[in-house]
């Protein structure tokens, strides 16, 4: 279960820091949109893909240690603290860049 935690915080990070990047950085838009057709598709099979490697890296190197289940309530509880930070920072990123 570990795994799906790792590649969940891991992607978490990559969203608000793949859509910020591509706002300050013209190119970087551009390359998702001619490679995917649109920059957020481009974004979202990015995500994909880095979810299961992540997933698949980490329960592979997690795989000779035990599962401790009981652990897994913290790993929600900071998950979810990254996700609404993560989603806070998106939108304090584009109030400010709104109010420009």
């Amino acid at each position: 279960m570990k795994k799906y935690f790792i590649a969940a915080i891991v992607s978490i990070i990559y969203i608000p820091l793949i859509t910020i990047a591509a706002e300050l950085y013209a190119p970087l838009k551009d390359f998702l949109k001619s490679v995917f057709w649109h920059h957020w598709l481009g974004k979202s099979v990015i995500l994909i893909i880095l979810f299961i490697a992540v997933a698949f890296i980490s329960g592979a190197s997690l795989a000779k240690y035990e599962e401790d289940n009981n652990k897994d309530g913290g790993f929600l509880i900071g998950t979810l603290w990254l996700a609404t930070f993560s989603a806070l920072t998106v939108v304090l990123f584009f109030m400010i860049e709104y109010m420009k």
